[in-house]
C-alpha cells in the first residue's frame, strides 16, 4: 500500500471521517435493463484486479501494520451494484451526500467500491453513482472505471490490464522537494471551517457551458489563462462573498487552498489507484477586483509548476514511506490533518471532451464528489465533462447553510469573468444560464447567475 493510500485509510480509522469519494453520471430517459447492466458490469469490471483489493486488518478489524492490501478471491462483481429509487421530493444531491458521508467498507474486509443505479421517475432520468474509498480510487480512477462501463466507440480500444495496473513514478528532484517544503512554510490562519469536521454531509452542484469558461479565460488583458486558474479565482470570489466559514476578523492574507495534482503522465493515464500530490495556493481574498484575483492565482500556479512543487512533494512522501508505519502516521498527522497548512481544498478532475454512452444512452453530465479531510469542512471539486464545467461542493454538518450561497456566488463570478472576456473578443456572444442540475433538463429549472 502506497503511503498516501495508507494515510487516507489511517485517517478514516483514527478520526472516524469517511474517506468516500464518488463520481455521478446522469442520463435522460429510462435506464438499461438490470440484466443489461449486470452483464456489462461482469464483462468490464470482473477483470479489474484493483477492484478486488481489500485492506489488510487484524482479528479486531483494525488496520494491520505495516499497512497493506490483500487480494480477495474472485466474486460476482455484479453483487456490488444496487438499484435505488428516489422518493417523491428526494434530490439526487441528497442521496449522494448520504453516500459520501458513510465510510467504506460496510463490513470489515468487504469491498471498497459500490455502483448504484439511481432511478428518478419524476424527472424521467437515471444516474450511475460510483463511490469508493479514496485509498482505492481517486477522481481520475473513478472516471476510468465509469469509462470501462461505456459502449465501445468505433476505432477505440479499451485500456489493457497492464495499463490499469501501471504505477506512475515520482520524478521530483531534491531541489523540487525543497521548493515543495518552502511552499508550506507560512502558516494558514485558523478558521471555523477548520475545526474537526462534523458528521453529516451536504452536497450541492451547478454547471456552466464550455462557452462561458472559454470567455472567462480571455478576461485578462495580458492573455488567455487556464480553466484551473478561472476555477480558483471564482472559488476565491465565492468565499469572499460568503464569509461565514471565515469567522470574525480573519487574516485574509493567511487563507490557503490545497490544489491536488494528478501524477499520471500520458503513458499511465489509465492507472487505477490514488496517484495525487498537491500544491498550496493563497486565496487573494483581500482584493475586490476579479482580474487581480485571477492574475494572482495564476501567478502562484505558474510558480508551483515552474518549481515542480507537486513532484517534489510526491518524492518527499516516497522518502517518508521508508519509515514504515511511523512514516504513515507522521504523513497523516502533519500533511493530511494539519489545519495550519490549508483551509480549503480545490480539485479539478477532467473527464475530457468525449461523452459517456451506456447501452445507447448518453450522459448529460459527469461530476466528481470529494470527501472531506479531517479538518477541512468545505471542499470544492470542479469537473470538465464534454461541453460543460460543473462545480460540486461537499460540506460538513457545521456549514450546510453555506453550500448553496457559495455555489451561486461562484457561478456569478464565472459569468462576470465571461462578460469581461467577451468584451475583449471581436465577436459578441450571448451566454446561456447555468443549470442547477447535472444536465439540461435534470431538474427542469434553469438558474440565473447568482440565483
Amino acid at each position: 500500500m502506497r503511503i498516501f493510500e495508507a494515510a487516507v485509510a489511517l485517517l478514516q480509522e483514527r478520526f472516524r471521517v469517511p474517506a468516500t469519494v464518488a463520481a455521478v453520471a446522469v442520463f435522460s430517459g429510462p435506464p438499461p435493463t438490470p440484466e443489461q447492466l449486470d452483464d456489462r458490469v461482469r464483462e468490464r469490471l470482473a477483470p479489474v484486479t484493483r477492484l478486488r483489493l481489500r485492506m489488510d486488518t487484524d482479528v479486531r478489524g483494525r488496520l494491520r501494520q505495516p499497512y497493506a492490501w490483500r487480494l480477495a478471491d474472485e466474486t460476482d462483481v455484479a453483487r456490488e451494484m444496487t438499484h435505488h429509487h428516489l422518493c417523491s421530493g428526494q434530490r439526487l444531491e441528497d442521496l449522494v451526500a448520504d453516500l459520501v458521508g458513510r465510510s467504506m467498507p460496510h463490513v470489515t474486509g468487504g469491498p471498497l467500491w459500490e455502483l448504484l443505479v439511481v432511478h428518478d421517475a419524476a424527472s424521467e432520468q437515471f444516474a450511475l453513482v460510483l463511490r469508493a474509498h479514496h485509498a482505492l480510487l481517486d477522481g481520475a480512477s473513478l472516471f476510468t472505471v465509469l469509462r470501462l462501463l461505456g459502449d465501445e466507440a468505433p476505432g477505440a480500444l479499451p485500456p489493457l490490464p497492464q495499463e490499469l495496473e501501471a504505477q506512475p513514478a515520482a520524478t521530483g528532484s531534491v531541489r523540487a522537494m525543497v521548493h515543495g517544503l518552502r511552499g508550506l512554510w507560512r502558516r494558514a490562519g485558523r478558521l471555523p471551517c477548520n475545526e474537526p469536521v462534523v458528521p453529516g454531509r451536504t452536497v450541492v452542484w451547478s454547471s456552466v457551458t464550455a462557452d462561458v469558461m472559454d470567455a472567462a479565460r480571455n478576461a485578462l488583458p495580458e492573455g488567455r489563462t487556464s480553466p484551473n486558474n478561472v476555477f480558483l479565482a471564482a472559488f476565491t470570489a465565492a468565499v469572499r462573498a460568503c464569509p461565514g466559514p471565515l469567522g470574525t476578523n480573519p487574516r485574509l492574507d493567511r487563507v490557503y487552498t490545497a490544489v491536488p495534482v494528478d501524477l499520471r503522465g500520458p503513458e499511465t493515464r489509465h492507472a487505477l489507484g490514488t496517484f495525487v500530490s498537491a500544491v498550496r495556493v493563497r486565496m487573494p481574498l483581500e482584493t475586490t477586483d476579479p482580474l487581480t484575483r485571477l492574475r494572482e492565482v495564476g501567478r502562484q500556479m505558474a510558480d508551483n509548476k515552474q518549481l515542480h512543487r507537486a513532484e517534489g512533494m510526491a518524492r518527499l512522501t516516497d522518502h517518508v514511506a521508508g519509515l514504515g508505519a511511523a512514516g504513515v502516521r507522521a504523513f497523516a498527522r502533519h500533511l493530511l490533518s494539519n489545519r495550519s497548512l490549508v483551509n480549503f481544498s480545490s480539485s479539478f478532475p477532467r473527464w475530457g471532451t468525449d461523452v459517456l454512452v451506456v447501452h445507447g444512452r448518453t450522459a448529460g453530465s459527469v461530476i466528481a464528489v470529494s470527501n472531506l479531510p479531517a479538518r477541512i469542512g468545505i471542499v470544492a471539486a470542479f469537473t470538465q465533462y464534454s461541453g460543460r464545467y460543473s462545480l460540486c461542493l461537499t460540506v460538513d454538518h457545521a456549514h450546510p447553510a453555506c453550500a448553496r450561497p457559495l455555489v451561486d456566488a461562484f457561478m456569478a463570478e464565472m459569468h462576470a469573468l465571461a462578460v469581461t472576456g467577451s468584451q475583449r473578443s471581436t465577436e459578441h456572444v450571448q451566454w446561456p444560464g447555468e443549470t442547477d442540475s447535472l444536465t439540461d433538463g435534470v431538474s427542469g429549472r434553469v438558474a440565473r447567475p447568482g440565483s
